[in-house]
C-alpha cells in the first residue's frame, strides 16, 4: 500500500488518499479530473507520496504527448534506450511480439505510424522501463484490442513484480479481473 497527501486541483482538494498493492484503477466520466489528478500527483511539489518515492522512480503517460514525427522508429528507439540506461534494446529482443513490432516499423518515421501504433510504441517504452510508479492517463485509448490486451498484461506483470500503478479510463474495459483492481472513483471530486 501507499499513500498519497496534499492533492489540490482547480475542482477539488484531497487531504489523503490510500491506494492498494493493486492495480489502482480511476474510472470516471469526462471531467470528472482524472487528469488533473495525474497532473497533480506528477507536477505538484507539495504533494507526497509514503513510502517515499522520488519523480525520477516515477513514469507518467499524459493524453497529450508530442514527439519530433520525423524521427525513425529506430531512433526514436535508441534514443528512449539512451536517456533511461535501460537496456531496452535487449528487452525488445527477447520478447518476440514487440520485437516483430519494432522490426515491422524499423525503418518508418513516427510520423508514417497510427497513432494507435505509435501509442502502442510509447507505452511499451515507457513500460520497459524500470521504475517504482507508473502514472498511466487512459493508456488504451487509441489501441486495437490485440494491442490493449498486450499492454493490460505487462501492466499485470509489472503490478506481480511489486510495481505501483494508477490507471484511468472512461470506463471499465474489461482487460483486468477484479481481484487484480481497486476501483477508484473521482465522483463529487472525493475518493
Amino acid at each position: 500500500m501507499f499513500s498519497v497527501f496534499n492533492i489540490e486541483t482547480l475542482i477539488f482538494k484531497i487531504n489523503r488518499i490510500d491506494f492498494s498493492d493493486k492495480i489502482n484503477y480511476i474510472c470516471d466520466k469526462n471531467g470528472s479530473g482524472k487528469t488533473l489528478f495525474l497532473d497533480s500527483l506528477y507536477f505538484d511539489n507539495k504533494v507526497r507520496i509514503e513510502p517515499h518515492i522520488d519523480k525520477k522512480d516515477i513514469i507518467y503517460l499524459s493524453q497529450h504527448f508530442s514527439f519530433y514525427e520525423r524521427i525513425k522508429v529506430k531512433d526514436f528507439v535508441e534514443f528512449f534506450d539512451q536517456i533511461n540506461n535501460e537496456n531496452l534494446l535487449e528487452k525488445i529482443r527477447k520478447n518476440s511480439y514487440i520485437n516483430n513490432f519494432i522490426n515491422e516499423n524499423f525503418n518508418k518515421t513516427l510520423y508514417h505510424l497510427s497513432g494507435g501504433e505509435f501509442k502502442f510504441l510509447y507505452l511499451i517504452l515507457l513500460l520497459f522501463t524500470d521504475k517504482k510508479l507508473y502514472l498511466l492517463d487512459e493508456p488504451f485509448n487509441e489501441l486495437d484490442k490485440e494491442k490493449a490486451k498486450y499492454i493490460a498484461n505487462l501492466i499485470k506483470d509489472l503490478n506481480k513484480n511489486g510495481k505501483k500503478i494508477i490507471i484511468t479510463n472512461h470506463y471499465d474495459l474489461g482487460l483486468f479481473e477484479e481481484k487484480d483492481i481497486k476501483k477508484i472513483r473521482l465522483l463529487d471530486h472525493t475518493v
